[in-house]
């Protein structure tokens, strides 16, 4: 009897240990497999700097043409440094876990590299959106360069 209770011991062993491991790998492969799938991922980046604006007092009207060429660099240099940024921009995790959507429109001032101004002039509605953008405009390195620039982001999943 006593050889019994261990094989079946050892049997109930294996079972349980089985099943447990069945139970563990369906809950790994459902658990938030919304982050895991690929598209899902992409989405969260799934916004753009659809369009940057140079406003009309961006850079410097100047009368020579060496002058107009340099602000035109540095405007150049300002929104190629905006469309870096707008790449490094996390979709916020609760916007994304509540499937909140919208646009942000940021106007950038900088001088000499130093940023001077960042205003959301068009809101998304939702305050998280609005504060990502604005957070990593005033984060980011900025080159050194005078000017302003209006960025429209768009978060979409």
């Amino acid at each position: 009897m006593n050889a019994w209770r261990k094989n079946n011991l050892g049997a109930n062993l294996a079972i349980s240990v089985l099943i447990h491991s069945i139970i563990a790998g369906i809950l790994l492969v459902s658990f938030d497999s919304r982050s895991t799938n690929p598209l899902n991922v992409a989405a969260r980046q799934g916004f753009a700097v659809l369009k940057e604006e140079q406003s009309a007092n961006s850079g410097q009207k100047a009368t020579s043409e060496t002058k107009t060429q340099s602000a035109e660099n540095a405007q150049g240099l300002l929104t190629e440094s905006a469309n870096a940024l707008r790449r490094t921009i996390q979709y916020p995790e609760l916007a994304y876990t509540q499937d909140i959507e919208g646009d942000v429109r940021a106007l950038v001032r900088v001088e000499d590299g130093k940023l001077l101004e960042v205003r959301i002039i068009g809101s998304s509605g939702y305050s998280i959106l609005d504060n990502a953008v604005t957070g990593a405009i005033q984060s980011w390195t900025w080159p050194p360069v005078t000017g302003e620039t209006t960025v429209l982001i768009k978060f979409r999943l």
